[in-house]
């Protein structure tokens, strides 16, 4: 006997299929692209901020740079928002990482501070995350912004507040060492 095509069950059967199908492919396909211009600009604001608490901590605590591993924990009174703490370009509650060497450092003995790195986008995504000296900035490569013309760039404050793009793969973006 022939077999006629479109049988109630065989729709079923197919549109069972489809369903799972885009349930286990479609979070992957519809996530889109985290890095869009207002999560840049949201990024850029977040380190702002945080930049401008890291200098108020200083000026409350003796000029002093907080502990690295307890940054966020320490900032958080002059800023009081720990959304600051998530770069909108992932998908963690956490984006940012403290330069260990500025651990408890005065500011006054940081030789040029517009050059010195104090929080970047970092790849542990972790609260109070910091690196460990001798370990070098933990940031992700390639960077987690694009530009405009498609580089892919990380953000950083430096110890004097201001914000900037830099290239992770550039020999020398901004200095580590105070």
């Amino acid at each position: 006997m022939r077999r006629r095509m479109g049988r109630v069950p065989d729709m079923l059967v197919l549109a069972a299929m489809v369903v799972l199908l885009a349930m286990v492919v479609g979070p992957a396909l519809w996530a889109g692209n985290r890095d869009t211009p207002e999560a840049r600009d949201q990024c850029f604001s977040n380190m702002k901020q945080l930049g401008s608490a890291l200098l108020q901590y200083c000026l409350d605590w003796d000029e002093r740079m907080p502990l690295a591993n307890r940054w966020c924990t320490g900032m958080l009174p002059y800023h009081m928002s720990r959304a600051l703490y998530q770069c909108p370009a992932v998908d963690a509650q956490f984006g940012y990482a403290m330069n260990g060497q500025l651990s408890r450092r005065y500011l006054r003995d940081i030789h040029e501070p517009s050059r010195v790195i104090a929080l970047y986008d970092s790849a542990r995504l972790r609260p109070n995350a910091c690196d460990n000296p001798g370990d070098g900035l933990v940031i992700p490569v390639p960077g987690r912004h694009t530009t405009g013309s498609g580089a892919h760039v990380n953000r950083e404050t430096f110890a004097d507040g201001h914000v900037k793009f830099e290239d992770p793969w550039a020999d020398r973006w901004g200095t580590y060492t105070p």
